[in-house]
């Protein structure tokens, strides 16, 4: 199965308050026209003061296979 990375976005997040903080890590597809089609929270953590995290998202288009 072929497949190609056709989106691919990564980033930092750091906490430069005074004390701890909270993170979630949400993830929602649209179609065309904004509608929501699908959205999924895929990460939550806490931070402390100075701490940070990377995150990236990537998303691969796959043919399809021969015959179907």
């Amino acid at each position: 199965m072929a497949s190609h990375v056709a989106l691919k976005v990564a980033g930092q997040i750091s906490r430069n308050a005074a004390g701890p903080g909270e993170y979630h890590v949400v993830v929602v597809i649209r179609d065309a026209g904004g509608a929501e089609l699908a959205r999924k929270v895929i990460g939550v953590g806490g931070l402390a003061a100075g701490e940070e995290r990377k995150v990236e998202l990537s998303v691969e288009i796959f043919d399809p296979l021969p015959g179907t």
